[in-house]
């Protein structure tokens, strides 16, 4: 985008501002379900200011712009934003000293204040009701579109600023959506088809093993039966509430819909409200058909209009409502606080933390994916080999890796197809949704003489990859501390990363759907690791990566099938995680110098696991070339 059109587009919205008498206004990138991979139709930051990168902030005042980003789009963000106004902020820099938003709203704070005490904002006070209320005759009014913003944030930057916003020196108005106004050729926003998920296919069965089955959760195949889960959840909380639902991953999982055709890909545009006697879906009209009507219906789900949703919140009976302060935007958690008689009660991962735990239909398909995500990639490796690396773009790796998919399977991509070149090694990384399940995967592969920091880098990120594989742990460890298990050979190598180095994988939905956020960082301790979840673990270097996914199963089980006569002295509780992608990884790019005995071992036996695929396929050409370019010798 040309400088032209980032001043004219940033001098429009400052005429808006200015129109509604708003000081500060904030854009992000999130949609109004919060989503971190939204659609184009939400991606405001790049319509404002041209700049591509996906996780920014951006706050602008009439005189003056800022951005802030993680150091990983840090670079991007700079070179797009250079010859602009725009003031760059690397989240967490030791060297700015509001590297964070709330640093900027800190310091805002405090000059709100200091405006107080000089007497440059004047206030009075009044004694009403037998109460002292201080009033600000000088208002700062700061403007977002509250729909995309979650309450969390909000009221993170409402404690920074907590006595100036309660002294009414600053105000907030959450539903003034300034791009949309300006953005006169935003286009329309694609709902797609809805449609409930088929059964897993009887073939997909043989994936499912005897210890995935955790007795508790049978129920869970059934609209009915997850609905009494959540519903028993929030008998716990407050049994008297109602719970507004805006994730696309909770609504797909409670009520075993898709969405196809659409802007957000496997999932349905919705929204969703439950009480203990009724359970509302909001979708747009058109989205589906008579049939899918008749089976929500026949299991007692009302439909309604999906552009009535927040209509219907001003007008619900409830006493009190549940809200999960990280997965409800900002505009409805406060049209409950102070639009409407409604109580705010904190329900956090009520919903996320039970769908992220798979049923045993969902374990195979999440296995059955993987697995044709990992043939596509050997193939997709073995057309780079024989190729001529040079000659490798974004656009044909695209084609051959939709040529290799199954077509009777796959239905859309989970993750946009990824192509990096560092030297003479290539990094492809993509996702796919299946019929079965969901997988995402990455891999580098050597074209010629590899550089010297990628064979670090993926020497280490193996190693990683191989003693977290099979690796056992008691139940209650959360996904910060497992972050910690997996960073060890990271940190071991004098070696780092930022951000999170996973997530949970969705069942037929999405590669990120949380809750788990394996991040060893994480403020607020983290999300507890349980059997039956599934993972993808991406450590990462600049624009390297290598992705695998895997999933959590019980030891305890697992025991009790193979050896039943040992299990018995196995702790209770037990945990172990299983690779489930099983695509190679190039000995060219490893320091066998870097790994231990155990760990050369373990590679060899997981390469060798790949080449037997492949034989039982009866793929000669296969076989044959993953014998010459992965089988690992050991002298």
């Amino acid at each position: 985008m040309s400088l032209t059109s980032t001043e004219m587009r940033l001098k429009a919205l400052r005429k808006k501002m200015a129109e509604s008498n708003i000081d500060l206004y904030m854009v992000t990138n999130e949609d109004h379900h919060l989503n971190y991979f939204p659609p184009e139709y939400f991606h405001q930051l790049k319509y404002l200011t041209g700049c591509p990168v996906k996780d920014g902030v951006l706050l602008v005042t009439q005189e003056n712009a800022h951005f802030w980003t993680v150091d990983s789009f840090g670079a991007a963000a700079r070179e797009a934003l250079k010859d602009t106004e725009i003031v760059v902020h690397i989240k967490d820099n030791p060297d700015d000293e509001i590297s964070n938003l709330t640093d900027f709203f800190r310091a805002f704070s405090a000059a709100t204040m200091q405006e107080i005490i000089n007497g440059d904002i004047s206030t009075s006070i009044d004694w009403e009701e037998g109460e002292l209320d201080v009033k600000a005759e000088k208002k700062t009014l700061i403007g977002f579109d509250g729909r995309c913003f979650s309450f969390a944030f909000l009221d993170g930057i409402i404690r920074e600023m907590e006595t100036p916003y309660q002294m009414g020196a600053v105000n907030i108005s959450p539903t003034i959506d300034l791009v949309g106004e300006i953005w006169k050729d935003r286009g329309e926003l694609r709902p797609g088809n809805v449609y409930l998920y088929p059964e897993l296919p009887d073939e997909d069965k043989s994936m499912i093993r005897h210890s995935d089955r955790l007795e508790e959760r049978e129920n869970l195949n059934s609209i009915a039966g997850r609905l009494s889960l959540i519903r028993k959840k929030m008998m716990g909380v407050a049994p008297e509430a109602g719970l507004p639902v805006i994730d696309l991953d909770d609504i797909s999982w409670i009520f075993g819909i898709g969405g196809e055709g659409g802007d957000y890909g496997r999932l349905p545009l919705a929204y969703a409200y439950i009480t203990m006697n009724e359970a509302r879906l909001y979708l747009p009209q058109g989205s589906f058909s008579g049939k899918t009507r008749s089976k929500l219906e026949e299991a007692e789900v009302e439909i309604c209009d999906y552009g009535q949703f927040y209509q219907s919140m001003e007008n619900i009976r409830e006493e009190r409502v549940i809200i999960d302060p990280e997965a409800c935007n900002a505009s409805l958690a406060l049209n409950f606080l102070f639009e409407s008689e409604v109580g705010v009660i904190s329900g956090a991962n009520l919903i996320s933390g039970e769908r992220a735990v798979l049923s045993p239909e969902q374990m195979g398909g999440a296995r059955k994916a993987a697995l044709l995500d990992s043939i596509v990639m050997c193939q997709l490796m073995k057309w780079m080999d024989e190729g001529s690396g040079k000659e490798i773009s974004l656009e044909k790796v695209k084609e051959k890796i939709n040529q290799f998919r199954d077509p009777e399977t796959f239905v859309s991509e989970s993750r946009p197809v990824e192509l990096e070149k560092y030297g003479n090694s290539v990094m492809v990384r993509f996702g796919s949704n299946y019929v079965n399940g969901t997988s995402t995967l990455a891999r580098t592969i050597a074209l010629g003489k590899p550089d010297p920091g990628v064979v670090y880098f993926n020497t280490v990120a193996v190693k990683a990859f191989m003693n977290v594989d099979a690796s056992i742990f008691p139940k209650g460890i959360l996904d910060s501390q497992f972050d910690c298990i997996f960073r060890k050979s990271f940190w071991n190598a004098m070696f780092d990363y930022e951000g999170p180095s996973g997530w949970n994988i969705g069942s037929r939905t999405a590669a990120a759907s949380g809750p788990l956020w394996l991040d060893w960082s994480n403020p607020d301790g983290g999300t507890e690791i349980k059997c039956n979840m599934a993972v993808a673990l991406c450590p990462h270097w600049g624009d390297i990566t290598l992705e695998s996914c895997y999933i959590f199963r019980s030891a305890n089980k697992i025991a009790e099938s193979v050896a039943p006569d040992r299990s018995k002295y196995i702790p209770k509780g037990m945990i172990i995680s299983e690779a489930t992608t099983l695509a190679p990884f190039d000995p060219r790019l490893i320091d066998f110098k870097m790994l231990s005995y155990r760990e050369v071992m373990e590679l060899k036996d997981y390469n060798d696991s790949i080449i037997d695929i492949f034989s039982q396929l009866e793929d000669e050409d296969m076989v044959k070339w993953l014998k010459k370019r992965f089988e690992i010798r050991i002298r």
